[in-house]
């Protein structure tokens, strides 16, 4: 009988594809925001649109939704849950999600049911977190929420198109 070992690709592409599944059963959870005070469920489309709504105020274009920014987001959301900070639970930087991409981010938690305004409002209320929203330099986002046990988990990653 004939054994092979499996090549540094084919392993590499192994721990790859179980990150893809994982990455995939976690965008499907993270899409179930919780509802607002009023019963409405709360969606990231919503957090987008409101957004870009505040940034018109201010005279700016609107952001672009980026994929890969959204994916980064995605990930930085669920990592919040146990460890809310900029810096990642294995110690890394915010932006080692994706450095090629990731150029500022907001990070938002919450107990209490907020519509998309009172999201955004939030953010806005912080000057650095409206510092990076009204930053007239970025022209891509990615934005995704993630809520846990009442808790309800917002990012936003900033971005250039290149």
């Amino acid at each position: 009988m004939k054994t092979t070992t499996m090549t540094r690709n084919q392993h590499k592409n192994i721990i790859l594809l179980i990150l893809a599944v994982l990455l995939i059963f976690t965008l499907f959870h993270i899409e179930s925001i919780r509802s607002d005070a009023a019963g409405k469920a709360v969606t990231i489309q919503d957090v987008y649109n409101e957004m870009n709504v505040v940034r018109a105020q201010y005279g700016l274009k609107a952001l672009e939704w980026d994929g890969t920014l959204y994916d980064c987001a995605a990930v930085r959301s669920v990592e919040m849950k146990n460890y809310y900070s900029h810096t990642r639970p294995n110690g890394q930087p915010w932006y080692t999600v994706n450095a090629r991409v990731m150029y500022g981010e907001n990070l938002y938690r919450s107990t209490k049911n907020r519509d998309a305004a009172g999201i955004v409002a939030r953010w806005m209320a912080s000057p650095s977190h409206r510092d990076l929203i009204l930053d007239g330099s970025y022209d891509t986002i990615g934005i995704a929420g993630y809520t846990e046990n009442g808790v309800s988990y917002w990012v936003m990653e900033f971005g250039y198109n290149h």
